[in-house]
């Protein structure tokens, strides 16, 4: 897959994009001390939190869709569920 192609996977942004992949280890943190203390992304469900602790995998995405003053963030347990649930109509 070319960069193109991942490209784009994300959803459409005016301002920036973030994507991180297990951040909470650069922190020394477990994911359920990431989740109590460090969460402000929107998961699809308590089993997708579910299946992070379980896995110790988090996926993190935060954008601006429009502007640099409104973001969407949003956190899944694989990448797969991460930019299906960023291109779902909840977000466009």
């Amino acid at each position: 897959m070319s960069p193109k192609d991942f490209a784009e996977l994300l959803p459409v942004h005016e301002g920036g994009v973030t994507l991180t992949h297990n951040d909470f280890n650069a922190y020394n943190q477990s994911v359920e001390r990431f989740m109590d203390e460090d969460d402000h992304y929107d998961w699809e469900s308590d089993e997708a939190k579910r299946l992070a602790i379980e896995t110790a995998e988090v996926w993190t995405l935060q954008w601006y869709p429009e502007s640099p003053i409104s973001f969407h963030a949003i956190a899944a347990p694989t990448l797969h569920d991460l930019l299906r649930i960023a291109n779902s109509e909840r977000y466009k």
